[in-house]
């Protein structure tokens, strides 16, 4: 494990967020729980990493404090500094955004693949778990982000056990595999922080069963082969950590 990650340096810049997606448990933290993640401090724990570790990729992810345009000027900031001093590094963002623009900004700066969650496959229930979010500006904006980074460059998690169906999920996969965005199964994860706000906006979720899990991923690793997308192109983030989710082509 080097930061956060087996084999790579994955930073959250921000744990607190202005939004009030339902099963996150950033918005509910104390505003005042600030990382102090300069730039400067992460380019030394990455020094620290790298001289320790086999770091084999860099990765970013945040909540947003103060604006998103602010946000994503963090994120660009940090991405060039990593890439001037690593110029070979594979980098990894998970921001969110709200333009083309963003997107373009976060390639420029260095970034070789970026993540953007639709985070359920039902307009729906997004309404109700992300009230502060527009569902349709995240499909406009996956469009973009393939545009500008790449077929197999962009991914997007869809988290399961909000009252979606199994046929729900697999149409959303073909969505964005017929764009060519990877999708990410995950988990719904409920705790005590969560839980509360997940009940009054969906009510009591589902637990997610082994046999669920298992289906889904054979699901998804059927639907990216018919794309000719595979998890084995990323290089970041949570495909290459692979710690938290099935992934196909890597788990089965």
């Amino acid at each position: 494990m080097v930061r956060h990650c087996p084999e790579q340096a994955f930073f959250n810049l921000d744990p607190r967020c202005i939004f009030h997606c339902a099963y996150c448990n950033s918005p509910l933290l104390d505003m005042s729980e600030d990382k102090h993640l300069s730039t400067e401090k992460i380019m030394d724990m990455l020094r620290e990493s790298v001289s320790e570790h086999d770091v084999k990729a860099v990765s970013f992810t945040s909540g947003v404090v103060g604006s998103v345009d602010s946000t994503v000027e963090r994120f660009v900031d940090v991405v060039k500094a990593v890439r001037s001093e690593y110029p070979n590094m594979p980098i990894g963002v998970e921001p969110y955004v709200s333009s083309r623009g963003h997107i373009e900004m976060l390639k420029a700066a260095g970034a070789d693949e970026i993540k953007l969650n639709i985070e359920t496959p039902r307009k729906d229930i997004f309404e109700r778990v992300c009230p502060d979010l527009d569902y349709d500006g995240i499909w406009g904006l996956l469009e973009d982000a393939v545009d500008v980074f790449g077929k197999g460059r962009v991914i997007s998690n869809i988290i399961y056990g909000m009252g979606e169906s199994d046929s729900d999920l697999e149409d959303a996969m073909e969505k964005m595999c017929s764009i060519g965005v990877i999708p990410g199964l995950r988990a719904l994860r409920t705790n005590g922080i969560n839980s509360e706000q997940l009940t009054s906006a969906i009510g009591h979720p589902e637990p997610v069963t082994p046999a669920r899990a298992m289906r889904l991923a054979d699901m998804q690793k059927s639907i990216l082969s018919k794309h000719g997308l595979s998890t084995l192109t990323s290089v970041t983030m949570c495909m290459e950590c692979g710690c938290c989710d099935l992934v196909p082509f890597r788990d089965l």
